[in-house]
C-alpha cells in the first residue's frame, strides 16, 4: 500500500512538474483503447480539465507503444483506435464505443468554452488513412467514406456536422514503409478552438 501511494505521489509530482516543459506541438499519439474521455480530452486539448489518473497513450505506435504522460498545454494529432470491418465502412461496435469517448471529450471542452463566456468553437479534424495494399484510387476513395463514417457517428453523438472536417488520404501518407502494415490503417484526429463565425 505504500509502494502505491509512494508511486501515485511520484506520479503527480512528475506529472506537474512536466506541465512546465515544453514539447512538440502537434505530435501524433496513438490511444489506448482502454482510455476514456478524460484522456482523450487530455491528448486533443492540452488541458488538466481533470483529476488525471494515468494518460492511457502509447508513443511510438500501436501495440508496441509504450505508455507515457504527456505534458499539460501539448495539443496532438490523436490516432484513434478505430476499425472497420474488413473493405467496408462499418464501424466495429468497440470503436462506435470509443468514438462515444471523444464525443464526451469535445461536449465537455465545448461545456467548458460557455462556462468561461466564450463564443469559440471547437473543429475536428479526421483524417482516414489505408495501407498501400490495392489500387491507390479505390484506397483513397475508401479512406474518404471511412473519414466520413467516423463523422456521421460523432454526429448521432451530438456533434454539430459544421464542426466536423473529413479528408480520405488513402495510402498517400504511410507512417510504415511496409505496404500492409496494420499501423498505416488509422484514424487521426485534431482539434482546435475557432471564434464564432470561423
Amino acid at each position: 500500500v505504500n509502494k502505491m501511494r509512494f508511486q501515485q505521489t511520484v506520479f503527480y509530482v512528475l506529472l506537474v512538474l512536466m506541465s512546465f516543459c515544453s514539447v512538440a506541438e502537434n505530435q501524433r499519439v496513438w490511444m489506448d483503447p482502454s482510455a476514456d474521455s478524460r484522456d482523450i480530452y487530455f491528448a486533443l486539448f492540452g488541458e488538466l480539465n481533470y483529476k488525471t489518473r494515468s494518460i492511457k497513450v502509447m508513443m511510438g505506435g500501436g501495440q508496441n507503444g509504450t505508455n507515457k504522460v504527456q505534458s499539460a498545454g501539448d495539443r496532438h494529432t490523436v490516432i484513434l483506435p478505430v476499425e472497420f470491418t474488413f473493405d467496408s465502412r462499418k464501424v466495429t461496435t468497440e470503436s462506435e464505443q470509443f468514438l462515444e469517448q471523444l464525443a464526451n471529450a469535445v461536449q465537455e471542452k465545448r461545456k467548458k468554452l460557455l462556462r468561461a463566456g466564450s463564443k469559440e468553437r471547437v473543429i475536428l479534424s479526421i483524417d482516414s488513412h489505408t495501407d498501400a495494399v490495392g489500387p491507390d484510387e479505390y484506397n483513397r476513395i475508401l479512406s474518404e467514406i471511412r473519414a466520413e463514417t467516423v463523422r456521421d457517428v460523432l454526429v448521432n453523438l451530438g456533434i454539430e456536422s459544421s464542426e466536423v472536417e473529413v479528408q480520405g488520404y488513402g495510402e498517400e501518407r504511410l507512417l510504415v514503409a511496409s505496404r500492409s502494415n496494420s499501423r498505416n490503417r488509422r484514424v487521426e484526429v485534431s482539434a482546435r478552438v475557432v471564434a464564432a463565425g470561423e
